[in-house]
């Protein structure tokens, strides 16, 4: 279950991480480990982690604000709110234990722990999670002009917007470069500046979000919409 996936170690304690990183590889994981909540947060924010291995107790702060932040899901930078998260903790009291499940942990295992039982959790979580199926990962509000992508915040210019929600409204078809920047009021076709906007967009949502179509336009790539093909209308 753990075969190929990308899996983030947040752990202080030198020796606890490596052991974990070897198991993780020795699973097919590709393991990235981070000491600090910083790093932890640069980490998240920079790729998509599949499952994170996340200590409590860390040195420079406390894990489950890092785990509350993550789920908060707030601001354009911020990761994935929907990524899962296995706890490693020390505390044994049942408040710890229901605390950690309402900041959002989606599992949790106490030191000292086995590894077979860390990998069994690893792989319930994940399995819970592709049975759940996809996920919606775009919502756009016409109105508010508001974006979240994966459960997070967006912020886009308005160029940036109307691209984006033109691309979600022909879907699945593709859009040519004419089109895409009349939608956006840029006037007449200017291709840079529209090369700039896909690019802008690419980078604030992810790097496959948006397809390039031979043929000289583009489209949102499968999964970004719910079902129905239509931009998902934010709640109020």
């Amino acid at each position: 279950m753990l075969n190929g996936k990308q899996v983030l170690v947040v752990e202080d304690d030198a020796v606890t991480a490596v052991v974990l990183q070897g198991m993780l590889l020795k699973l097919g994981a590709a393991a990235a480990v981070r000491q600090d909540t910083d790093s932890a947060w640069e980490a998240l924010g920079a790729q998509r982690f599949d499952l994170v291995f996340l200590d409590l107790c860390l040195g420079d702060g406390d894990g489950e604000t890092l785990l509350r932040r993550l789920r908060a899901g707030t601001g354009a930078a911020a990761p994935d709110a929907r990524t899962p998260v296995v706890v490693i903790t020390g505390r044994h009291d049942l408040d710890s234990r229901v605390r950690l499940l309402d900041a959002g942990a989606d599992q949790f295992v106490r030191k000292p722990f086995d590894l077979r039982e860390l990998q069994g959790l690893a792989s319930a979580v994940l399995r819970r999670r592709a049975l759940a199926g996809p996920q919606r990962q775009l919502a756009l509000d016409p109105v508010q002009c508001a974006c979240h992508f994966r459960g997070r915040l967006v912020v886009l210019t308005r160029s940036e917007f109307d691209i984006l929600l033109c691309l979600a409204r022909s879907w699945p078809q593709a859009v040519p470069a004419e089109g895409l920047l009349k939608d956006a009021g840029e006037g007449t076709p200017r291709v840079t500046a529209l090369h700039v906007h896909i690019h802008h967009l690419r980078q604030k949502l992810d790097a496959g979000a948006i397809e390039t179509v031979p043929a000289g336009g583009y489209r949102l790539a499968d999964g970004q919409l719910a079902d129905s093909g239509e931009p998902q209308r934010l709640a109020a």
